[in-house]
């Protein structure tokens, strides 16, 4: 990821370190060890996603994110997307309820074949 520090930014009255970059998802997955992820998913992440620009705001004691904004591009089948989404954390370390799992819970890609592959 090539990112950038930019100076500390003041949210809701509290002062958070500032940065941004851009994540390549083809560079990311060369990191991975070999045999972590199917052979196939190089090449449909070469195809589909584009570099990925991301700005996030950290806590300056903790260094815990608080805020994630993400710009991302893809094309699928000759068809550009485009997503942009904010992603916002707190309560850390408080204690969370997990519901049980439902009964008889489908395969995500069960019904139209459309899920994700490889992982």
């Amino acid at each position: 990821m090539l990112g950038v520090i930019l100076p500390d930014q003041v949210v809701d009255g509290v002062t958070y370190l500032h940065y941004e970059g851009t994540l390549d998802w083809a560079e990311a997955l060369e990191d991975i060890p070999e045999g972590m992820y199917d052979p196939g998913v190089m090449e449909q992440v070469e195809d589909v996603l584009q570099p990925v620009a991301t700005e996030f705001w950290l806590d300056k004691e903790t260094y815990l994110p608080h805020r994630t904004d993400i710009e991302m591009t893809f094309n699928v089948e000759g068809t550009d997307f485009s997503m942009d989404m904010s992603m916002e954390y707190s309560h850390y370390n408080e204690p969370v309820d997990i519901p049980e799992p439902p009964v008889g819970p489908t395969p995500f890609d069960s019904g139209n074949g459309a899920g994700v592959s490889g992982f």
